[in-house]
């Protein structure tokens, strides 16, 4: 199972800071995948949340990521240091996110502040 870690640029960073560069970097439209691949597409983007659709969830009906869930996330992210999906369980279990955890994984991969750790990528 892949495992990911936040990029240098973002571990200085506190969960509230990280919001704001996600909020200038996507865009409506944008499609964004997961990191099994699945598509999410972006609906809309405010300073409160982002919304997004999947194919194969609710039905084709919009959800959001709300930025004090995002933020609880984040956080519970950035103690684990590295995480794949299955370690991350728990993190959104205890943050009542488990649901947002794939557009959310999304979300951290399109705007590059997190990465696949590779046997030969280990930055």
């Amino acid at each position: 199972m892949p495992t990911y870690f936040f990029t240098k640029n973002i571990t200085e960073l506190t969960p509230i800071e990280i919001w704001t560069p996600i909020n200038q970097s996507l865009k409506k439209g944008d499609i964004i995948n997961s990191i099994l691949g699945i598509p999410y597409t972006i609906t809309n983007i405010s300073t409160d949340s982002i919304s997004y659709t999947g194919e194969d969830r609710s039905n084709g009906k919009s959800e959001s990521i709300s930025k004090a869930s995002f933020i609880s996330g984040v956080r519970g992210l950035q103690e684990l240091k590295v995480f794949n999906s299955s370690l991350s369980k728990v993190v959104f279990n205890k943050a009542k996110t488990y649901r947002q955890r794939s557009p959310m994984f999304a979300i951290l991969l399109k705007t590059g502040l997190i990465k696949r750790i590779n046997n030969n990528d280990n930055e």
